[in-house]
């Protein structure tokens, strides 16, 4: 009953944080806006405090919340199936039960029980983007104008841009998320320890 009522308080905490637009917001860098998305930080509680199942349930509402993005609109006018496929199947369920598998694994490992939370948190947030990334250029790749590129722009010009800006959001994300993730975890696990 307890894993019911937490996974609820999860999936209200990513509603509102999606309804509010709190959970994908715009930074301005240079000349170029990173969208930058903190829907992980309940999956990735979720998936350590109640495991991967949890996590693949979180998962897909993080994946629904993906195709529902602002970001994601004109790629859904390309190529919807792979938009929802690449977002909910790989970055939702998939990273959902990867990231509850990967802090069992760590747990055991960390003898200290203090750096599997946010090894779990960061490593999560990284393939996050990875998944983005690479199922961009797998799906994309051959015209990327659609995904923002002005038509005919040289592809090492591209390039150098696009390692760049997604240098800079992979580390804002990564800061954000894994230090908001592994607090959160932490004081929970410690709460439920103790009851």
């Amino acid at each position: 009953m307890l894993v019911l009522v937490q996974l609820g308080e999860l999936m209200t905490i990513m509603v509102v944080l999606y309804f509010t637009g709190i959970g994908n917001f715009s930074l301005s860098f240079g000349l170029s806006e990173m969208q930058i998305t903190i829907m992980m930080i309940p999956v990735i509680i979720g998936a350590i405090t109640l495991g991967p199942i949890v996590g693949m349930i979180l998962g897909v509402l993080f994946g629904l919340s993906e195709v529902f993005s602002p970001a994601s609109q004109p790629l859904m006018e390309v190529n919807m199936w792979a938009v929802v496929g690449l977002n909910i199947a790989v970055r939702g369920i998939g990273l959902g039960a990867l990231c509850g598998g990967m802090f069992k694994l760590l747990r055991k490992i960390d003898k200290s029980k203090v750096w599997s939370y946010e090894a779990t948190g960061l490593v999560t947030v990284l393939l996050n983007t990875l998944i983005t990334v690479g199922g961009l250029v797998l799906i994309f790749g051959a015209n990327p104008e659609n995904i923002g590129f002005p038509d005919g722009m040289a592809m090492s010009a591209m390039f150098s841009f696009f390692i760049t800006a997604v240098g800079v959001q992979t580390i804002v994300e990564a800061l954000i998320c894994t230090l908001a993730a592994s607090i959160a975890a932490k004081a929970i696990v410690v709460y439920l320890y103790k009851n």
